[in-house]
């Protein structure tokens, strides 16, 4: 018996991504992220894809490794694009969001621990939690 109430539309998303990050002689990292979504099913001038690829290199600096210098590139291929979709038992909208595309970033992070970015435990990728 169908009630008073459309059909629920169906639409996909997908997100598929891939990482690497490789340690470098003296104190270098590279690290790099794609994220490539799949919008399917969805209002004429919303079914895109958007890669992304973001990169960076740091090093590390100071005694005991305490410091790090970062250049960052986000949307590297200046594809971002937002988009999203808001459903209610009446309506479903697809809008496009106002997204950042691409920048460069150089920061500076310094951690006040004694055994700096390493942590005593040797090798790989180091996350500072700020």
């Amino acid at each position: 018996m169908a009630g008073p109430w459309p059909a629920p539309a169906e639409y996909f998303s997908q997100d598929y991504n891939a990482s690497f990050d490789w340690r470098l002689p003296k104190g270098f990292f590279f690290a790099t992220v794609f994220n490539y979504a799949i919008n399917n099913q969805r209002a004429a001038g919303f079914n895109v894809t958007v890669p992304l690829w973001n990169a960076c290199i740091s090093k590390q600096v100071l005694k005991f490794t305490q410091g790090e210098i970062k250049l960052s590139a986000r949307d590297l291929l200046n594809k971002n694009v937002g988009i999203s979709r808001n459903t209610s038992n009446n309506y479903i909208e697809d809008s496009r969001v106002l997204t950042l595309r691409r920048f460069f970033l150089l920061s500076f992070t310094y951690t006040l621990s004694k055994t700096g970015l390493n942590n005593g435990n040797g090798g790989g990728m180091r996350i500072i939690t700020r």
